[in-house]
């Protein structure tokens, strides 16, 4: 397998692939096609916010004026993701960067980024990246070293 880095930077690619998918989906149509990008767009900005914070669909949904099913739906089409899909991507690239700065604890930075429990962190993290955190945080540390950068 290759470095944190390596990974951190296919990772930080995937993101930018699915920014430009957004992007091409929201030129293609009319007025209403527009507004349902721009309701999108907020949506993700919400979710990059509040990551952090525990999420109930129901209340999401409501936050946005329309159904749970309508927002997942709606959500979907528009991003290619699930919004839990699209959360967990968030959630696990925000501890990354945490690893990546420092960071020692997994449950911190589990809890940091919005998982309570740290057992879903930990598969959450493997299912996005393929490694566990505590493996991710000792492969950074040894590329850290390896480029000559104080290690963690």
């Amino acid at each position: 397998r290759g470095s944190a880095a390596t990974l951190f930077a296919a990772f930080s690619l995937v993101h930018r692939l699915l920014e430009a998918q957004r992007e091409k989906a929201s030129g293609a149509g009319g007025e209403a096609l527009a507004l349902r990008s721009a309701q999108t767009e907020e949506i993700i900005a919400f979710l990059e916010r509040s990551h952090a914070e525990p999420l109930k669909l129901p209340a999401l949904a409501s936050r946005f004026g329309c159904s749970p099913h309508h927002l997942c739906r709606h959500f979907k089409k528009r991003t290619g993701k699930t919004l839990g899909d699209y959360l967990r991507y968030i959630r696990v690239s925000r501890a990354m960067n945490l690893i990546m700065d420092g960071a020692e604890r997994m449950g911190d930075v589990g809890h940091a980024v919005g998982f309570n429990d740290l057992n879903h962190f930990a598969r959450c993290f493997r299912a996005v990246t393929g490694e566990t955190p505590k493996r991710f945080q000792k492969r950074a540390a040894t590329g850290a070293r390896a480029k000559g950068e104080a290690a963690p």
